[in-house]
């Protein structure tokens, strides 16, 4: 069966939000159609705030996006710093881009790694570096419908790249995070993504969006 938007479980409610990420999830799916993908089972896409503001839930097959006007006082004062030091216009305007759009793909990412049946042997640095290689992937596909990807990715990795670095001396970055992943505080996981990002645009190997999904590997 094709991955069609039309297939896939609506985002509730029918809003400016639903509709963008929406779009993003048909451009995700046509993408992964190109690539001769016939996937076992297809994603959701929920518009439903929570801590980790966006994510992949496989449990229930199902990727999040939260709306900014529901986020605590906190964490829209953390996002005020953080378009500040991007040097964007307002903290709204970042969480959109960031939440609402640039990641949608690399939550979508992990569920091309979980219908592939490759997410449960991948360590979680492996999991999260793939799935930022496949964001990225589709973007270049996709540049217009998000704006000037580079500008995107310095906005992601500036401000999260000046966060303390979590990782001890003379420990393996991966290894730590692998092993504290269930443990690590907001600060400490923005770090690691921002790392993680940084690291998959440096270091793109030169893989098109086809080979990152791997879809020959899809379980039938």
């Amino acid at each position: 069966m094709s991955l069609t938007m039309s297939m896939m479980q609506p985002v509730a409610p029918i809003d400016a939000l639903a509709s963008d990420v929406q779009l993003i999830g048909a451009n995700f799916a046509a993408a992964y159609n190109r690539c001769g993908a016939r996937p076992s089972f297809l994603p959701n896409l929920k518009v439903e705030t929570h801590p980790a503001l966006i994510s992949y839930e496989p449990s229930d097959r199902t990727v999040r996006v939260s709306r900014y006007s529901e986020l605590p006082p906190e964490l829209q004062g953390l996002m005020t710093g953080w378009a500040e030091a991007a040097g964007m216009e307002d903290s709204q305007t970042l969480f959109v881009d960031v939440f609402n759009s640039l990641l949608v793909p690399h939550e979508l990412g992990h569920w091309a790694q979980h219908v592939s049946g490759r997410l449960a042997g991948l360590d979680r640095w492996e999991s999260e570096l793939e799935a930022n290689r496949i964001a990225i992937a589709f973007w270049r596909i996709h540049e217009t419908t998000g704006g000037a990807l580079p500008a995107r990715i310095d906005a992601f990795t500036g401000f999260l790249g000046r966060l303390p670095n979590p990782v001890p001396d003379g420990q393996d970055p991966r290894a730590f995070f692998n092993d504290n992943y269930e443990t690590l505080d907001s600060m400490q996981y923005g770090w690691f993504q921002g790392a993680l990002m940084q690291e998959a645009w440096t270091n793109p190997e030169n893989v098109s969006f086809c080979e990152l999904v791997q879809p020959e590997a899809v379980v039938p």
